[in-house]
């Protein structure tokens, strides 16, 4: 929408089901166009979108994650097109062996005009990988319009702590923690929470999500239904954002999530696992608090500091979180950098 608005034609190519932000972009008068694989291996949907991009003859086409990066490169090398061609990771550096999906895509990045990623960790770690292509490698932070979030403005005195969460029901999400978290602050600090965890439970896979069962299991073993509400996939964040007191982000490892980009940009403290970019952006007693990754008593721990904290000290964290997203995370700024990209 950003790049419509400074003058650009885009156009949005789909290969998987799901309409999610479909009538945003319906709504600004972007057009869609639909490549539905019909299983997992789709090699004829996938050639059908390369014939398309080929025939539309486009100036550039940008591609986030890495099987849409597959597409574009394959086009770009299938069909020697002098398209510009950007490619986008989202994701992070693990320690664990990584996918093999993964290596051998980015094995195509040499034919790429840029490569980005919307963290400095995983901007450094791309220079260190593929030295020969450094000068392609950009880093490019979230950008949100800001003006859109409001901040919140009442604080009804509660003895019950509000928590958000936001992110897919996976195991690199670390659940888990905070389950542990909320049973200790009852059991041991007699301290009442309310978790919302909003995020898709993996649903459109048709099958079980064995990490998501775990969860559930555990909140009924520890008799926390009341306490621990399962959103699902919500479309109006806000109105969780501006409801709650503090957004827990456990991840084991990000890229950088706009959970918590959207987060600060309501004002919200973030309490977040001290990995990758999240120690660049959430400073200790300014506008939220880092703990040691999988340390649940770390993680105890700054939730009793932010607890503790009086109701003056929490509306200047709050003022804070705000003034981060203004600072980091405009909207025009990522707009212009990706135009630019898009330009070389």
């Amino acid at each position: 929408i950003g790049l419509k608005e400074i003058g650009n034609e885009v156009h949005f190519l789909v290969y998987n089901q799901g309409d999610f932000f479909e009538h945003i972009l319906e709504n600004n008068n972007i057009a869609v166009h639909k490549f539905y694989k019909r299983n997992k291996f789709d090699v004829l949907s996938l050639f059908k979108a390369i014939g398309f991009m080929k025939n539309q003859k486009f100036d550039a086409i940008g591609a986030f994650l890495f099987t849409p990066s597959l597409y574009v490169l394959l086009f770009k090398l299938i069909t020697f097109s002098k398209t510009k061609v950007l490619v986008s990771e989202r994701s992070f550096h693990s320690e664990r062996e990584e996918d093999y999906r993964k290596k051998i895509i980015r094995k195509l990045y040499r034919v790429s005009n840029v490569i980005t990623a919307n963290s400095i960790s995983q901007t450094n770690y791309l220079k260190s990988c593929f030295p020969k292509l450094v000068d392609k490698i950009v880093y490019i932070p979230n950008g949100l319009n800001i003006d859109d979030f409001k901040i919140k403005t009442e604080h009804q005195p509660s003895n019950i702590l509000k928590i958000v969460s936001i992110g897919h029901i996976n195991s690199n999400k670390n659940t888990k923690l905070l389950i542990e978290a909320v049973k200790i602050l009852r059991d041991t600090y007699n301290i009442e929470t309310q978790v919302e965890w909003l995020g898709r439970t993996y649903e459109f896979l048709n099958e079980k999500n064995i990490y998501f069962e775990e969860c559930k299991e555990l909140i009924s073993k520890y008799e926390l239904q009341n306490h621990w509400n399962w959103a699902g996939k919500v479309k109006q964040i806000q109105n969780y954002l501006l409801v709650s007191d503090v957004l827990i982000h456990p991840s084991i490892g990000e890229g950088f999530p706009n959970a918590i980009c959207e987060g600060l940009a309501c004002g919200l403290p973030i309490i977040a696992s001290n990995v990758n970019d999240h120690p660049h952006i959430i400073k200790n007693h300014s506008n939220g608090f880092l703990f040691n990754n999988n340390d649940l008593d770390d993680l105890i721990d700054k939730i009793l500091r932010f607890k503790k904290l009086s109701i003056e000290d929490k509306r200047t964290m709050e003022n804070q979180a705000r003034k981060t997203a203004e600072n980091n995370f405009q909207l025009s700024n990522m707009v212009a950098k990706y135009n630019e990209m898009f330009s070389l």
